[in-house]
Protein backbone atom coordinates (compact mmCIF):
# COMPACT_ATOMS: atom_id res chain seq x y z
CA UNK A 1 0.00 0.00 0.00
CA UNK A 2 1.08 3.30 -0.65
CA UNK A 3 1.78 5.84 1.89
CA UNK A 4 0.17 9.15 0.68
CA UNK A 5 0.87 12.69 2.23
CA UNK A 6 -1.32 15.24 2.85
CA UNK A 7 -0.09 18.69 1.61
CA UNK A 8 -0.13 21.29 4.65
CA UNK A 9 1.59 24.22 2.85
CA UNK A 10 -1.36 25.91 0.35
CA UNK A 11 -3.16 28.55 -0.46
CA UNK A 12 -6.49 28.19 -2.60
CA UNK A 13 -8.72 30.97 -3.71
CA UNK A 14 -11.49 31.36 -6.14
CA UNK A 15 -9.18 30.56 -9.68
CA UNK A 16 -6.18 29.11 -8.34
CA UNK A 17 -4.30 26.48 -5.94
CA UNK A 18 -0.58 26.89 -4.72
CA UNK A 19 1.49 24.58 -3.33
CA UNK A 20 5.43 24.56 -2.64
CA UNK A 21 5.29 21.87 -5.76
CA UNK A 22 1.82 22.20 -7.71
CA UNK A 23 0.18 25.37 -9.36
CA UNK A 24 -3.07 25.42 -11.07
CA UNK A 25 -4.64 28.17 -12.14
CA UNK A 26 -8.46 27.97 -13.94
CA UNK A 27 -8.48 31.44 -15.58
CA UNK A 28 -5.89 33.99 -16.10
CA UNK A 29 -6.76 37.16 -17.83
CA UNK A 30 -4.00 40.41 -18.81
CA UNK A 31 -3.93 42.13 -15.89
CA UNK A 32 -4.00 39.68 -13.52
CA UNK A 33 -0.68 38.43 -13.55
CA UNK A 34 3.10 39.63 -14.81
CA UNK A 35 3.26 36.62 -17.01
CA UNK A 36 1.09 38.99 -19.32
CA UNK A 37 4.50 41.64 -19.45
CA UNK A 38 5.03 41.51 -23.20
CA UNK A 39 8.26 40.90 -24.43
CA UNK A 40 9.98 39.97 -20.78
CA UNK A 41 11.63 37.01 -21.21
CA UNK A 42 11.47 34.31 -17.80
CA UNK A 43 13.25 31.20 -16.96
CA UNK A 44 10.90 28.67 -16.48
CA UNK A 45 11.50 27.45 -13.45
CA UNK A 46 9.10 24.60 -13.48
CA UNK A 47 7.63 22.64 -16.11
CA UNK A 48 3.85 24.73 -17.21
CA UNK A 49 0.99 23.70 -19.12
CA UNK A 50 -1.12 25.86 -20.49
CA UNK A 51 -4.39 25.57 -22.29
CA UNK A 52 -5.81 28.51 -24.43
CA UNK A 53 -9.49 29.00 -23.22
CA UNK A 54 -10.42 32.58 -25.40
CA UNK A 55 -8.75 34.82 -27.10
CA UNK A 56 -5.00 34.36 -29.31
CA UNK A 57 -1.45 35.15 -28.01
CA UNK A 58 2.01 34.66 -29.64
CA UNK A 59 4.50 33.07 -27.30
CA UNK A 60 8.36 32.57 -27.32
CA UNK A 61 9.73 29.63 -26.68
CA UNK A 62 14.06 28.95 -26.39
CA UNK A 63 13.39 31.88 -29.77
CA UNK A 64 10.77 30.16 -31.49
CA UNK A 65 7.64 31.46 -31.99
CA UNK A 66 3.92 29.61 -31.55
CA UNK A 67 0.83 31.01 -32.27
CA UNK A 68 -1.73 29.83 -30.05
CA UNK A 69 -5.56 30.36 -29.95
CA UNK A 70 -8.40 29.58 -28.44
CA UNK A 71 -8.28 25.54 -27.71
CA UNK A 72 -4.98 25.29 -28.21
CA UNK A 73 -1.99 24.06 -25.82
CA UNK A 74 1.23 24.43 -25.39
CA UNK A 75 3.70 22.12 -22.67
CA UNK A 76 6.87 24.22 -21.77
CA UNK A 77 9.63 22.65 -20.33
CA UNK A 78 11.50 23.73 -17.40
CA UNK A 79 14.58 25.75 -17.98
CA UNK A 80 13.15 27.03 -21.47
CA UNK A 81 13.15 30.81 -21.87
CA UNK A 82 9.89 32.25 -22.23
CA UNK A 83 7.96 35.50 -23.89
CA UNK A 84 4.77 36.55 -24.22
CA UNK A 85 5.19 38.58 -27.36
CA UNK A 86 1.78 39.57 -28.02
CA UNK A 87 -1.84 38.89 -26.99
CA UNK A 88 -5.66 39.83 -27.59
CA UNK A 89 -7.14 41.78 -24.77
CA UNK A 90 -9.88 38.80 -24.90
CA UNK A 91 -6.87 36.11 -23.88
CA UNK A 92 -8.00 33.82 -20.93
CA UNK A 93 -5.28 31.20 -19.60
CA UNK A 94 -5.63 28.31 -17.64
CA UNK A 95 -2.07 27.34 -16.20
CA UNK A 96 -0.44 24.43 -14.47
CA UNK A 97 2.59 23.98 -13.46
CA UNK A 98 4.25 21.08 -11.43
CA UNK A 99 8.03 19.32 -11.30
CA UNK A 100 5.44 15.95 -10.99
CA UNK A 101 4.73 16.72 -14.91
CA UNK A 102 7.73 14.19 -15.98
CA UNK A 103 8.19 15.30 -19.54
CA UNK A 104 11.18 16.84 -20.74
CA UNK A 105 9.97 17.92 -24.49
CA UNK A 106 8.02 20.74 -25.42
CA UNK A 107 4.71 20.00 -27.40
CA UNK A 108 1.87 22.09 -29.07
CA UNK A 109 -1.71 20.81 -29.91
CA UNK A 110 -5.47 21.26 -30.08
CA UNK A 111 -8.87 20.54 -28.96
CA UNK A 112 -7.18 17.47 -26.92
CA UNK A 113 -10.58 16.33 -25.03
CA UNK A 114 -8.79 14.07 -22.82
CA UNK A 115 -6.30 16.66 -21.41
CA UNK A 116 -8.95 19.26 -21.12
CA UNK A 117 -11.02 16.41 -18.87
CA UNK A 118 -7.77 15.93 -16.58
CA UNK A 119 -6.92 19.80 -16.08
CA UNK A 120 -10.96 20.00 -14.88
CA UNK A 121 -10.33 16.83 -12.67
CA UNK A 122 -6.75 17.91 -11.04
CA UNK A 123 -8.93 21.92 -10.62
CA UNK A 124 -12.09 19.76 -9.23
CA UNK A 125 -9.11 17.01 -6.77
CA UNK A 126 -8.08 20.59 -5.28
CA UNK A 127 -10.61 21.76 -3.94
CA UNK A 128 -11.24 19.46 -1.44
CA UNK A 129 -10.35 19.83 1.99
CA UNK A 130 -7.59 17.10 2.35
CA UNK A 131 -5.60 16.30 -0.61
CA UNK A 132 -2.88 14.32 -1.38
CA UNK A 133 0.56 14.20 -2.62
CA UNK A 134 0.25 10.83 -4.22
CA UNK A 135 -3.00 11.74 -6.18
CA UNK A 136 -1.57 15.20 -7.77
CA UNK A 137 1.52 12.76 -9.07
CA UNK A 138 -0.94 10.49 -10.44
CA UNK A 139 -2.63 13.06 -12.33
CA UNK A 140 -0.08 14.58 -13.65
CA UNK A 141 1.87 11.31 -14.19
CA UNK A 142 -0.96 10.48 -16.80
CA UNK A 143 -0.51 14.29 -18.32
CA UNK A 144 2.86 13.11 -19.04
CA UNK A 145 2.12 10.26 -20.72
CA UNK A 146 -0.62 11.85 -22.97
CA UNK A 147 2.08 14.68 -23.57
CA UNK A 148 4.72 12.81 -24.59
CA UNK A 149 2.83 10.24 -26.27
CA UNK A 150 1.72 13.87 -28.90
CA UNK A 151 5.20 14.61 -29.09
CA UNK A 152 5.95 11.33 -30.42
CA UNK A 153 3.88 11.46 -32.90
CA UNK A 154 5.04 15.29 -34.00
CA UNK A 155 8.15 14.35 -33.93
CA UNK A 156 7.88 11.62 -36.59
CA UNK A 157 5.55 14.07 -38.62
CA UNK A 158 7.35 17.17 -38.78
CA UNK A 159 11.25 16.37 -38.21
CA UNK A 160 12.29 14.03 -41.01
CA UNK A 161 14.65 16.15 -43.67
CA UNK A 162 17.95 17.13 -43.29
CA UNK A 163 17.59 20.75 -43.30
CA UNK A 164 15.21 20.29 -40.42
CA UNK A 165 17.81 18.40 -38.55
CA UNK A 166 20.15 20.92 -38.84
CA UNK A 167 18.01 23.69 -37.89
CA UNK A 168 17.19 21.81 -34.64
CA UNK A 169 20.93 21.13 -33.65
CA UNK A 170 21.61 24.80 -34.30
CA UNK A 171 18.74 25.88 -31.55
CA UNK A 172 20.46 23.63 -29.11
CA UNK A 173 23.59 25.03 -29.56
CA UNK A 174 22.11 28.39 -28.67
CA UNK A 175 20.06 26.94 -25.72
CA UNK A 176 23.71 25.62 -24.40
CA UNK A 177 25.35 29.09 -25.89
CA UNK A 178 27.27 28.90 -22.52
CA UNK A 179 30.54 31.04 -24.17
CA UNK A 180 27.99 33.00 -26.09
CA UNK A 181 29.62 33.56 -29.01
CA UNK A 182 28.35 35.93 -31.76
CA UNK A 183 29.85 34.52 -34.62
CA UNK A 184 28.25 31.88 -37.11
CA UNK A 185 31.74 29.99 -37.36
CA UNK A 186 32.01 28.38 -33.81
CA UNK A 187 28.58 27.09 -34.13
CA UNK A 188 28.74 25.85 -37.75
CA UNK A 189 32.33 24.40 -36.87
CA UNK A 190 30.56 22.32 -33.79
CA UNK A 191 28.06 20.82 -36.66
CA UNK A 192 30.60 20.09 -39.15
CA UNK A 193 29.04 22.03 -41.58
CA UNK A 194 30.50 24.98 -43.50
CA UNK A 195 29.24 28.93 -42.20
CA UNK A 196 27.82 29.16 -45.60
CA UNK A 197 25.78 26.19 -45.21
CA UNK A 198 24.23 26.76 -42.07
CA UNK A 199 23.54 30.36 -43.12
CA UNK A 200 21.88 29.52 -46.07
CA UNK A 201 19.50 26.59 -44.42
CA UNK A 202 18.56 28.58 -41.50
CA UNK A 203 17.71 32.11 -43.49
CA UNK A 204 15.70 29.90 -45.81
CA UNK A 205 13.56 27.67 -43.11
CA UNK A 206 13.40 30.85 -41.38
CA UNK A 207 13.70 34.22 -42.85
CA UNK A 208 16.18 35.41 -40.92
CA UNK A 209 20.14 34.65 -40.68
CA UNK A 210 21.94 32.33 -38.04
CA UNK A 211 23.37 35.47 -36.77
CA UNK A 212 19.89 37.60 -36.08
CA UNK A 213 19.02 34.30 -34.30
CA UNK A 214 22.15 34.59 -32.24
CA UNK A 215 21.54 37.95 -31.16
CA UNK A 216 18.13 37.14 -29.95
CA UNK A 217 19.83 34.21 -27.44
CA UNK A 218 21.78 36.60 -26.29
CA UNK A 219 19.13 39.14 -25.77
CA UNK A 220 16.82 37.09 -24.01
CA UNK A 221 19.80 35.67 -21.51
CA UNK A 222 20.94 39.24 -20.62
CA UNK A 223 16.82 39.76 -19.86
CA UNK A 224 16.71 36.81 -17.61
CA UNK A 225 20.27 38.64 -15.80
CA UNK A 226 18.71 41.58 -15.28
CA UNK A 227 15.27 40.73 -14.26
CA UNK A 228 16.26 37.65 -12.26
CA UNK A 229 19.53 38.32 -10.70
CA UNK A 230 21.63 41.61 -8.16
CA UNK A 231 24.34 41.49 -10.90
CA UNK A 232 25.10 45.13 -12.21
CA UNK A 233 24.83 46.08 -15.68
CA UNK A 234 28.81 45.95 -16.19
CA UNK A 235 28.77 42.41 -14.38
CA UNK A 236 25.90 41.09 -16.86
CA UNK A 237 27.78 42.43 -19.96
CA UNK A 238 31.02 40.58 -18.71
CA UNK A 239 29.17 37.59 -18.02
CA UNK A 240 27.98 37.55 -21.59
CA UNK A 241 31.31 37.61 -22.99
CA UNK A 242 31.19 41.42 -24.23
CA UNK A 243 34.42 43.40 -24.24
CA UNK A 244 32.81 46.30 -22.61
CA UNK A 245 29.51 47.77 -21.06
CA UNK A 246 29.75 50.43 -23.34
CA UNK A 247 29.38 47.72 -26.08
CA UNK A 248 26.71 45.67 -24.57
CA UNK A 249 24.65 48.87 -23.77
CA UNK A 250 24.84 49.18 -27.45
CA UNK A 251 24.44 45.68 -28.27
CA UNK A 252 21.04 45.62 -25.87
CA UNK A 253 18.76 49.14 -26.73
CA UNK A 254 19.59 48.27 -30.44
CA UNK A 255 17.45 44.86 -30.02
CA UNK A 256 14.98 46.03 -27.60
CA UNK A 257 14.77 49.56 -28.02
CA UNK A 258 15.85 49.73 -24.06
CA UNK A 259 19.35 50.40 -22.23
CA UNK A 260 19.99 47.53 -19.82
CA UNK A 261 19.34 49.91 -17.02
CA UNK A 262 15.83 51.47 -18.07
CA UNK A 263 14.84 47.75 -19.15
CA UNK A 264 15.53 46.65 -15.97
CA UNK A 265 13.35 49.84 -13.97
CA UNK A 266 10.66 48.96 -16.06
CA UNK A 267 10.33 45.44 -14.72
CA UNK A 268 10.72 46.83 -11.96
CA UNK A 269 7.83 48.99 -12.16
CA UNK A 270 5.87 46.27 -13.01
CA UNK A 271 6.78 44.36 -10.28
CA UNK A 272 7.93 41.84 -12.57
CA UNK A 273 11.97 41.80 -10.93
CA UNK A 274 12.31 39.04 -8.38
CA UNK A 275 15.72 38.47 -6.67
Amino acid sequence: MIKSLEIKHRIKTYNTYLSDNFIITVTLKPGDSSIFSPNTAYLLGQNRFIMIRSGSCVYEVDLVRYNLCSNDFIFIPQGCIISLVEYSEDLSISVLSSPFIEQTEGVKGNNNEFLNSLFETMWIYVSRETIETEILKYLCQSLSIEIGRLGERQSKEVRTTRKLQIFDEFMSLLRNNDSYERKVEPYASRMRISSHYLSMIVKDLTGQSPVEWINKAIIRRAQILLSSTDLSVEEVSYSLNFPNPAFFNRFFKKGTGYSPGRYRKTILCNGTYSK
